[in-house]
C-alpha cells in the first residue's frame, strides 16, 4: 500500500477561498488552511454551505482533497469543479461521519471549486481542508524501523534530596520513524517533493499511513539524507510526530 504524504493544500496559494453563508466572525474561513487543525471554521448557521476555492487563470493539477478534524455528519458532501464560476460539474462526492477522510480521483487541471455541505442541524465545524495532489512513496517502510511509538508527555525532574517529581504536561502523541534500507530513485523524488512542500518541516501535513490510517502529523527530521546503494536505490528515515 505505502505511505501517502497529502503535504500540498492549493489553498495556500489560491485567488481566493469565500464560504456561503458567512463564517462566524471569530471562527474565520481562513483557519481551514492554516496548517492547525486545532482552531477551526465555524459556519454562521446550519443551512447549506458552499466553500468556494478559487486556483486562478493558471490553476495546479489536483487529484485528491481531505478533510481533517471536522463535525460534518450525517450528509453527503459534494465537490465540484469547472473552469467557469460557480462550478456546477460534480467531480466527487462522500458520505460524511465526522471522521477525517482523504479522497482521490483522476488528475483534473480546473480554476474552480466547491465543496458542498447539506443542510445539517448545527453550523459545520472543519479544521482543514485540502485540495491539491497527494503523494505516494509505494515502497512499504522496512518494518524493524518503522514501529508506532506512543511518546508520553511528561516532565520529570529531581528534587535536591533526591526525591523524584513527574507531572503530565498534555496528551500522549504517536511518533512515526519510516526507514527504507532500499528506496527506488522515483519514490525519493516523491519524498523530497513532500519535505518542499511543508517548508522542510515548518508546516503539518495529512499522510495515510501502511495500515490506511489517517493522521495528522508534524515532520519532526530536520534534513533528509539518502544513501545512494547503487542501481538507483537509497537508504534514507524520516520521522513524523502526531500533531495535536
Amino acid at each position: 500500500m505505502g505511505i501517502t504524504l497529502f503535504s500540498q493544500n492549493l489553498l495556500e496559494t489560491a485567488a481566493a477561498v469565500t464560504v456561503s453563508p458567512a463564517a462566524l466572525a471569530a471562527k474565520p474561513i481562513t483557519r481551514i488552511s492554516d496548517r492547525d487543525k486545532g482552531p477551526q471554521y465555524e459556519g454562521g448557521s446550519a443551512a447549506q454551505t458552499d466553500i468556494d476555492i478559487d486556483l486562478s487563470a493558471s490553476p495546479s493539477p489536483v487529484t485528491g482533497w481531505a478533510l481533517v478534524n471536522h463535525s460534518i455528519a450525517g450528509v453527503t458532501a459534494l465537490l465540484f469543479g469547472d473552469n467557469a464560476t460557480p462550478p456546477t460539474t460534480q467531480r466527487d462526492s462522500v458520505a460524511l461521519t465526522g471522521a477525517d477522510i482523504l479522497r482521490t480521483f483522476a488528475s483534473l487541471t480546473l480554476r474552480y471549486w466547491r465543496l458542498r455541505i447539506p443542510v445539517m442541524a448545527a453550523a459545520p465545524k472543519i479544521g482543514e481542508l485540502l485540495l491539491g495532489v497527494p503523494r505516494t512513496v509505494t515502497q512499504n517502510p522496512f518494518v524493524r524501523q518503522s514501529g508506532v511509538i506512543t511518546r508520553g508527555n511528561v516532565r520529570r525532574d529531581l528534587s535536591p534530596a533526591g526525591y523524584g517529581w513527574a507531572a503530565r504536561l498534555g496528551a500522549k502523541r504517536i511518533r512515526l520513524p519510516y526507514g527504507w534500507t532500499s528506496l527506488s530513485e522515483a519514490d525519493l523524488v516523491t519524498l523530497e517533493a513532500a519535505f518542499d512542500e511543508v517548508d522542510q518541516g515548518a508546516k503539518n501535513l495529512l499522510i495515510q499511513d501502511v495500515e490506511g490510517t489517517l493522521r495528522w502529523v508534524a515532520w519532526v527530521s530536520p534534513e533528509l539524507v539518502p544513501v545512494p546503494l547503487g542501481d538507483e536505490e537509497f537508504e534514507v528515515a524520516v520521522e513524523l510526530e502526531e500533531a495535536l
